[in-house]
């Protein structure tokens, strides 16, 4: 009994782990060059499938086995599985890190199972109490979230629909003001909640929520702003000092879906945790003949190069900010998600060390963000 995808040398064939199945390529595209290419796997440690994919051999004493149908990142040829990876679930990219934790947890649930064979009716019987009682908790779960879903869209447009409204027939004045401000934290509290609630169906199903979300042209500047302007709202109720300074101009349209808003909460709210106080996020458009482009950057935990390269992954976190609250998820979702738009982003951290706060070295952390021009939509008018 395995966690993670294996190769079956007795049967060849990729057989699923217990917690992570194969994927769905390698179930339909499995030949005679997969069986060979297992079978010539020598040596222990990491290697590349001929459909790009990761392997790893392990040998514990006499036994030997080979981990496969899996992603790890350093260990796949990108080109190869760019499009093969695009219906697959999103729960398949781990770091070098993580996986190799995985296959120690794997190992030691195995030698739990073998070294008690005289209790496995007793674990099957308590395994199968455990996936009922799972079953009735996930569908109670589900049915939860989707009410929560719908009394957060109401709350969303209600608050909104207010907001309109006193910008238009209240004077400004300290009473009003004070509403004014109650009604945008409502609103703010809202947008945050969606956020949390896309963040979770997208790693439940990620080629499900991509695919149903409508792509329309949409000015970009404005979602940005927009997303500043809730974020404001939210951390100054929660007495942070961060701010979010918005510069450079955006008169173009691209073609985005309702997941774009989401990433721009999890990347300012990604520089948010990791930010000094008292300090600014900058966030600077610009534009050429084909890409609208978005650089954000301001002070954050150091990067090695190795770490930038893995920021991206499911479940990595920078070694350095271990006390920090966080949990690897929000880079990798906007990394999924702009994949599937076509937005082009990447992470650079400077060299330079700007200050150390708590034994923590930090610099300059910069996001490049390349949105393609929707041009057949473009009217050239500001649409700020």
């Amino acid at each position: 009994m395995e966690i993670i995808p294996y190769f079956d040398d007795s049967n060849s064939i990729v057989v699923d782990g217990d917690i992570f199945k194969a994927l769905s390529w390698c179930r339909t595209h499995f030949g005679e060059k997969c069986t060979k290419y297992y079978k010539s796997i020598n040596n222990e440690g990491f290697c590349i499938c001929p459909c790009g994919f990761t392997s790893y051999k392990k040998t514990i004493g006499q036994v030997s086995i080979i981990y496969t149908s899996i992603v790890v990142s350093g260990h796949i040829d990108r080109k190869q599985i760019k499009q093969r990876l695009k219906n697959e679930s999103a729960g398949y990219k781990f770091s070098e890190k993580h996986f190799l934790e995985l296959v120690e947890k794997s190992i030691a649930y195995n030698n739990i199972m073998f070294s008690h064979v005289d209790k496995e009716k007793c674990m099957s019987q308590k395994i199968q109490e455990i996936t009922t009682d799972f079953a009735n908790y996930k569908n109670y779960v589900y049915n939860t979230l989707h009410d929560i879903r719908n009394l957060n869209r109401t709350l969303y447009a209600k608050s909104e629909d207010v907001l309109t409204i006193v910008k238009k027939y209240l004077a400004s004045d300290s009473e009003n003001d004070y509403f004014k401000n109650d009604i945008h934290s409502i609103f703010a509290i809202s947008g945050m909640l969606t956020t949390c609630l896309a963040t979770l169906d997208i790693l439940v199903n990620s080629s499900v929520e991509l695919n149903k979300s409508i792509t329309k042209s949409l000015g970009v500047y404005n979602k940005v702003f927009k997303c500043k302007q809730i974020l404001s709202t939210y951390y100054r109720d929660r007495h942070t000092n961060i701010h979010f300074n918005l510069s450079g101009e955006s008169f173009s349209y691209a073609k985005m879906n309702d997941l774009f808003e989401i990433c721009l909460y999890l990347i300012l709210e990604n520089y948010q945790k990791y930010s000094p106080e008292n300090t600014n996020v900058n966030i600077n458009f610009m534009e050429d003949d084909h890409y609208i482009n978005i650089i954000i950057e301001n002070e954050g935990p150091k990067h090695t190069e190795t770490e930038i390269n893995q920021i991206f992954d499911l479940g990595f976190r920078n070694p350095k900010i271990k006390n920090k609250p966080g949990n690897g998820i929000g880079l990798y979702i906007v990394k999924t998600i702009f994949d599937y738009l076509g937005y082009d982003i990447k992470a650079e951290s400077e060299k330079r060390t700007t200050h150390v706060i708590d034994g923590i070295e930090y610099s300059i952390f910069r996001l490049k963000i390349k949105i393609p021009i929707d041009k057949k939509m473009n009217s050239g008018e500001n649409i700020i």
